[in-house]
């Protein structure tokens, strides 16, 4: 399985090619706040992410989202539920 960190690695990768995002972003970071996401960039960058995670964020998930903590801890779930090994 994928660790935190390497996720967290991940979505900062995304966040660069899907949003042009430069920063430096940790599970702290406010989605909205400190990144500036809009509905419309937080829906391309779960998307993004579903797609080379190959997972689906359930809605509950999505409704939780306020921190990139927050999203690591749902893509967690879902990478586990998916069964995804080491």
């Amino acid at each position: 399985m994928r660790t935190r960190s390497q996720i967290l690695d991940e979505i900062q990768t995304i966040a660069a090619d899907t949003l042009d995002w430069s920063g430096t972003i940790s599970e702290t970071s406010n989605l909205v706040e400190d990144l500036g996401l809009d509905s419309l960039s937080a829906l391309t960058l779960v998307i993004e992410i579903e797609n080379r995670l190959r997972i689906r964020l359930a809605p509950e998930d999505e409704a939780e989202l306020l921190t990139v903590g927050d999203l690591l801890t749902a893509i967690e779930r879902r990478l586990t539920q998916a069964g995804e090994t080491a």
